[in-house]
């Protein structure tokens, strides 16, 4: 919930006091506090498959205030948003309308046979049959949840993290399904860097690499925002220096790169 308070901040200023404010009807809107809650306390289940109530106090003003800013706009689909992860559930009820399709890869080619299965690079961007984004942990079409198990290698299995990613960025809003995403209407790329088997304490030094290639691939194709909500565990500059130069190519096209503040609450500004 904190990520969104200087955002809030700005919103009554940027809206004005008076500003209508949209309310989705999704059933479980009430329970995004960090969505809108004005003040006061409510209690949750912190886990849908082990529900375990938790009581949340959030003091009024710190919240993202969504209902106002949908008064103003709900999103729209010519606007992709990239989003890098350890793999997605783009088939879920609530996200699978705001997932981006390729242009270039989809419709039919010119010998009549459908351009996204065609084994062909129809837009000529180095990669085939690139529907929904790429697969750059297994280099292939199928950005799946799938992923290698972090603790045995010979094991696959569904990794879960995007959903909550791709549910917050853009769930469809105001379906009656669900929860809404802050756009209801967005076009989500879906770039798969995912886990590759390694175990507890080793360094995965090829995923800087993969971070790189995925944010040059979301610039090269119209992504106007990354989202980033993982990390790499490495340090030595001949991994780290191709993702700070993808870093600052998307910086040079003006595309906005937003990654996670981390999960333990240290203060990012103190170089220890």
């Amino acid at each position: 919930m904190h990520r969104f308070a200087c955002a809030s901040v700005l919103l009554p200023t940027l809206l004005g006091a008076q500003t209508p404010s949209v309310r989705p009807n999704d059933p479980y809107f009430e329970r995004q506090v960090s969505f809108y809650l004005d003040g006061g306390t409510r209690v949750l289940d912190r886990r849908s498959y082990r529900p375990s109530a938790d009581t949340v106090r959030i003091a009024a003003g710190i919240s993202l205030d969504a209902p106002r800013a949908w008064a103003i706009t709900t999103g729209s689909r010519s606007v992709i948003v990239a989003v890098l992860d350890d793999g997605f559930l783009y088939a879920h009820e609530d996200i699978a309308d705001n997932i981006w399709h390729n242009p270039g890869e989809t419709g039919l080619d010119p010998a009549g046979y459908p351009r996204e299965s065609n084994g062909r690079d129809d837009d000529g961007n180095g990669y085939v049959d690139d529907v929904m984004g790429w697969d750059f942990a297994f280099e292939d079409t199928d950005p799946d949840a799938y992923v290698f198990d972090g603790m045995d290698a010979t094991r696959v299995q569904p990794y879960w993290h995007s959903i909550d990613a791709l549910g917050i960025i853009g769930a469809k809003g105001d379906n009656g399904l669900g929860v809404a995403g802050i756009n209801w209407d967005v076009s989500l790329m879906l770039l798969k860097i995912g886990a590759q088997g390694i175990g507890r304490g080793e360094q995965d030094t090829l995923r800087p690499g993969r971070a790189a290639r995925a944010i040059r691939y979301a610039v090269d194709n119209g992504a106007r925002v990354i989202n980033w909500s993982g990390f790499v565990n490495v340090t030595e500059r001949r991994f780290i220096e191709p993702l700070r130069e993808a870093i600052q190519y998307a910086a040079q096209h003006d595309v906005l790169l937003v990654t996670a503040a981390g999960n333990d609450g240290r203060d990012l500004d103190d170089d220890a």
